[in-house]
């Protein structure tokens, strides 16, 4: 990386399809906004120096993104199973230099999937740290930050006025989500505390 050029982001998670990486989050280190950025784009932002603490190299023909020294590994960020929604997280909150390099910490509650709705109203999200309950302004506030992986905001304007429509990446409608007992999930993450 040149002298001149500032990082602009940080790595925080990634996208899977099987073994294959769809999709990287990136952190937009000014706002803290998330974004999604296929792996071309990615190289291209990691070749211009963009993302703190990642680097490129080639092996056998193919460009291999990966931390750079003294950071922690891309592998033990959050990650979401594109097909399942499963994620896994042990782990740590960005690639970056909070000081806090290759120590493990709690992620917050910061980057989440849409799983089902409850049966009062609420929808369950998965997290790093497991379920979470959230209502739907808070849902669509997460969406608006780019926090959830899964799901995306649509305005609607019907007789002048516009709302705003949760749509499902995946193509599914939220009416497809599994129903489940918000107590019995609220049981279940009390017990994981």
């Amino acid at each position: 990386m040149s002298g001149n050029v500032a990082s602009k982001f940080t790595m925080a998670g990634r996208i899977m399809n099987g073994a294959s990486v769809e999709k990287y989050v990136l952190r937009d280190k000014k706002t803290g906004e998330l974004k999604q950025v296929t792996r071309e784009q990615c190289a291209y932002l990691v070749g211009r120096g963009l993302i703190e603490g990642v680097v490129g190299r080639l092996y056998l023909e193919q460009l291999i993104i990966e931390a750079a020294a003294g950071y922690p590994n891309i592998s033990d960020l959050p990650t979401q199973n594109i097909k399942t929604g499963a994620m896994k997280s042990d782990v740590i909150n960005s690639v970056s230099d909070y000081g806090k390099l290759n120590k493990r910490v709690e992620m917050t509650f910061d980057i989440m999937s849409l799983q089902a709705k409850t049966d009062k109203g609420n929808f369950a999200v998965k997290t790093g740290q497991g379920p979470k309950i959230i209502n739907r302004a808070d849902l669509a506030e997460a969406i608006k930050q780019n926090k959830v992986i899964n799901a995306n905001l649509q305005e609607y304007t019907k007789d002048g006025r516009t709302q705003l429509i949760i749509r499902l990446t995946d193509k599914r409608t939220l009416s497809s989500l599994p129903v489940v007992s918000e107590e019995a999930l609220s049981n279940e993450i009390a017990r994981k505390k």
